[in-house]
């Protein structure tokens, strides 16, 4: 049965909510971990599972954690994985689980090392835009990226190939009208010349998140 039919994200309270059967500590009040997040996050739970019951070694980096929600979810799943959580600000409450640890890194700054997994979900509101009610409190690092949205992925995608190891995966969230923009960046980066790139929807047929292999 497919966890998203098991457990379904829901506050439990002011500052507490559930990720993938997760409880996630919100009292630093990063960025409130959506459905379609975790939707995507099962998808990829499904990739590090194949990988890891293979008995090789398995790293995941999470980065742009915010709360932590994604990496404590992997982490929580697969003991047998280690998990790295980067951001450039520090907003986990949530006790980190034996085989994960947190590094204060923006971007890539002081991420050492390649992964098997690249899990993103950086910021990609574009300034002047957004949800009244419900992106008020959070922070607005953790949302906006210029004026197309854009700024931050595409540093991100010009890094991220030199951490990841040869047969790794990027999987990146993204907003639903920028596709097309984000096809140019892959095509700058060559990435399509080096790998596989799909693009794929969430629950409510919106693109929503890359894979890269």
């Amino acid at each position: 049965m497919l966890l998203s039919k098991m457990m379904k994200s829901k506050e439990y309270h002011d500052g507490l909510t559930e990720f993938l059967g997760c409880r996630i500590d919100l009292s630093k009040k990063p960025m409130h971990p959506r459905p379609e997040t975790e939707f995507w996050t099962e998808k990829a739970l499904a990739e590090i599972r194949g990988r890891s019951s293979s008995g090789g070694p398995t790293s995941v980096l999470d980065l742009f954690t915010g709360s932590g929600c994604i990496g404590i979810a992997i982490a929580t799943h697969f003991p047998n994985v280690q998990i790295t959580l980067a951001d450039k600000t520090d907003y986990i409450s949530t006790l980190l689980p034996s085989n994960a640890c947190f590094v204060k890194s923006d971007l890539f700054s002081n991420i050492s090392g390649k992964f098997d997994f690249i899990l993103a979900n950086p910021p990609y509101v574009a300034e002047g835009t957004g949800v009244p009610g419900i992106m008020d409190g959070e922070p607005p690092e953790a949302l906006y990226a210029g004026t197309d949205g854009l700024a931050v992925i595409g540093s991100f995608l010009k890094q991220a190939a030199d951490h990841l190891d040869p047969g790794g995966q990027i999987w990146m969230e993204f907003g639903s009208e920028q596709k097309e923009a984000i096809t140019n960046l892959l095509r700058e980066f060559n990435y399509y010349q080096n790998g596989n790139c799909t693009f794929h929807k969430d629950q409510h047929g919106k693109w929503r998140y890359l894979v890269i292999n």
